[in-house]
């Protein structure tokens, strides 16, 4: 079993890698001190390799995926898994991060990240897919947390329960979502800093922060608006539990503010390194 992330190992804070923001991030010299790759765009795709190993000369790359499916019945595509393996070599990828989900059922993919139902068999056959990728990949995998509307019925323990039986089991980190936990709380009713407390924040290894948009009394984690003074605040207190070592602004849309997307990943920074100086953090 590979060794759990460790939290004190900085890497910094930066930003998801997008083509709409290149020329920021290789400007920002000195802010964006890592960036987060998503795997997806490059697996399968040899001739986009030399452009990830060019962006690696310049920043320390995490990589982020979307179908690892660790939260399925069988396990993941050896195939697939096989094409991460080489990615993370190439970047040098201190860990591998994914969601806790399910993404394909008896290989047919779902184009959604669907929510695990919390019961013990699905529990045990997570611990078998993450020991098989951690084994596969030779790093940690980083697991986050997704929206979801609801919980499956008929759940046996909670989605924070959940995470630390799979964690205390795998030895693999947490991918901390903060706005996913703004949603959630937002759009289901739930006291955001009860759902941040249920999570193993030792696990914490990296953060994301993203802003959404409400439409219709409910929030769509869009991607593709600025971080909410409502994440801000939970992000201060997550720092204020947990020894995070990377935090990624992520945008998916809406570039045109390109300026203040690097503002934002400026302050995040900030607030990771006051939390590691032991200064107070506040938003």
């Amino acid at each position: 079993m590979p060794e759990r992330p460790d939290a004190s190992a900085h890497l910094g804070a930066g930003i998801g890698y997008r083509l709409d923001l290149r020329e920021e991030i290789l400007g920002a010299a000195g802010r964006v001190e890592v960036v987060e790759v998503m795997a997806d765009n490059y697996l399968f795709r040899p001739e986009r390799r030399n452009e990830l190993a060019a962006l690696r000369e310049r920043l320390p790359i995490v990589l982020h995926g979307l179908d690892l499916s660790v939260g399925s019945a069988e396990r993941p595509n050896p195939d697939y898994l096989g094409e991460v393996r080489r990615l993370c070599r190439l970047t040098a990828a201190p860990y591998y991060s994914d969601h806790l989900a399910v993404t394909r059922v008896r290989g047919v993919s779902l184009g959604h990240l669907t929510p695990v139902w919390y019961g013990r068999s699905n529990l045990s056959a997570a611990i078998d897919n993450v020991n098989a990728v951690q084994d596969c990949l030779g790093i940690p995998l980083v697991l986050e947390n997704i929206t979801a509307d609801l919980t499956i019925p008929g759940a046996e323990m909670t989605e924070g329960e959940f995470f630390r039986e799979l964690v205390r089991a795998t030895g693999c980190g947490m991918l901390l979502d903060v706005t996913n936990i703004e949603v959630n709380s937002l759009n289901r009713g739930l006291d955001p800093a009860d759902i941040l407390r249920s999570f193993p924040l030792e696990s914490v290894v990296q953060v994301h922060l993203s802003g959404g948009v409400e439409a219709g009394g409910r929030m769509i984690d869009s991607h593709s608006a600025p971080i909410s003074e409502r994440s801000w605040s939970l992000y201060a207190d997550l720092l204020r539990r947990a020894a995070a070592r990377v935090v990624i602004v992520e945008r998916d849309a809406d570039f045109d503010d390109g300026a203040g997307i690097m503002r934002e990943v400026s302050r995040a920074g900030a607030m990771l390194a006051a939390a590691r100086a032991g200064a107070p953090v506040s938003p």
